[in-house]
């Protein structure tokens, strides 16, 4: 699977103005620094949460503790409200003929594909990526959610979407695209 374009990798290829311009007025060391980190502590909420489904306890890392602590309230919290039925965790799901690959966070109740992201928003990019994920998976989820955990408070934000068919095509279109801009640039 080294020959595998991600689905990340492909959702993440285009980028909105808005990320354009604080790219360059943050000036390319400083933004990715503060990438860095923003994945870094990303990365560690989304291991807290698979801990806290796993094994019912806090994954506390000493760099970003307020995070986890703040994250994983957040999660207690949409579980407690939801009640969802955790069918699948940390799926890697593979497309031979397309040669492409990627890893969602939660499935729910056998049929929503759910991604988790500790963020200021949800971003359109997220739905790209759930509908990438649903394509991988054969089409067959008929919700993509986000649970997005606030960076500024101990809140989540849960949205549900049912569009299904729609944003798998907008992934397509997106995958597209991307093929054709790497073919355009050898």
């Amino acid at each position: 699977m080294n020959n595998y374009d991600h689905i990340s990798a492909i959702v993440n290829f285009f980028h909105d103005q808005d990320y354009t311009d604080w790219f360059c007025d943050k000036g390319r060391r400083e933004a990715n620094k503060t990438i860095k980190m923003a994945m870094g502590a990303g990365t560690e909420v989304d291991l807290a949460v698979q801990c806290l489904i796993k094994e019912g306890r806090v994954h506390r890392p000493v760099k970003y503790s307020a995070e986890v602590e703040s994250a994983s309230k957040a999660f207690l919290e949409w579980n407690d409200t939801y009640e969802p039925e955790i069918t699948g965790m940390q799926r890697t799901i593979s497309n031979e003929e397309q040669k492409i690959t990627g890893t969602f966070d939660l499935e729910l109740n056998h049929n929503e594909i759910c991604d988790v992201k500790y963020a200021t928003a949800i971003r359109p990019s997220y739905w790209i990526q759930l509908g990438g994920y649903r394509f991988l998976s054969g089409n067959t989820h008929r919700r993509l959610s986000v649970l997005r955990f606030d960076k500024t408070s101990d809140m989540y934000e849960y949205v549900v979407r049912e569009d299904v068919e729609y944003l798998t095509q907008v992934f397509i279109s997106t995958l597209n695209l991307y093929r054709f801009w790497q073919r355009e640039k050898k």
